[in-house]
């Protein structure tokens, strides 16, 4: 359907209006101004009329209510930006847990090995720290075992919901992927985790973020 832009003539946000709207009055979204949409060419009109907008957003009345929706240029404008800003922590999840993973994969391979080193270590480890203790030296390997394929596999998660994050993929678990570096124990890459995880999380909560999830279609 023919469009006509043209501009508010009290704040000049730039407007896109069909044709059958011509002559009618419209309420400009940006300062609520009524004014009626010329009828003719740009000559009749050179301080409404102009020429289409390149990156501004651009606004399209709709037919039936005269209400005005953000055209898909800004939409993409929107979500590029939102993707700036969620790309960096993003990555650094990826970072910290493939770090984390090495590490588990190794724990895991140390304690099958040599469970008898890794258990006297464990022993050293809590004395320096002077906590009393005991461990069962039978349980202790195999319990390490199976705590450290946990945390792997909580790496495995983490990383792709990062790799969703990065797409701007599923709100719920990019919200969810922020908080699991914090708890996630297993490795001294905890410590990596713990800021990192505070600061996708604070992006991800930034109301433009938000919206560029929900704005794609997937929630």
């Amino acid at each position: 359907m023919p469009e006509v832009i043209l501009n508010c003539p009290q704040c000049q946000r730039q407007l896109r209006v069909t044709e059958e709207l011509q002559g009618r009055p419209v309420q400009c979204p940006a300062c609520g101004l009524t004014f009626t949409i010329p009828v003719g060419s740009s000559e009749a009109q050179p301080n409404i009329l102009m020429p289409a907008p390149g990156p501004e957003p651009a606004w399209t009345a709709d037919q039936q209510g005269l209400g005005f929706t953000e055209s898909s240029e800004a939409e993409r404008v929107r979500r590029a930006r939102a993707r700036s800003l969620v790309l960096p922590p993003a990555i650094c999840l990826v970072v910290v847990s493939l770090l984390g993973l090495f590490a588990d994969l190794y724990n895991v391979w140390a304690w099958r090995t040599a469970p008898e080193a890794q258990t006297q270590k464990l022993e050293e480890f809590f004395q320096a720290l002077h906590w009393q203790l005991p461990l069962d030296k039978e349980r202790t390997p195999t319990s390490m075992v199976r705590s450290h394929v946990v945390f792997a596999a909580l790496c495995l998660v983490i990383i792709v919901i990062a790799m969703l994050m990065m797409r701007l993929r599923s709100y719920p678990l990019a919200i969810i992927g922020s908080l699991l570096p914090m708890i996630n124990l297993g490795s001294s890459c905890c410590c990596l985790g713990l800021p990192v995880g505070i600061w996708t999380l604070v992006v991800l909560l930034r109301p433009a973020v938000r919206d560029a999830f929900y704005s794609g279609g997937l929630a």
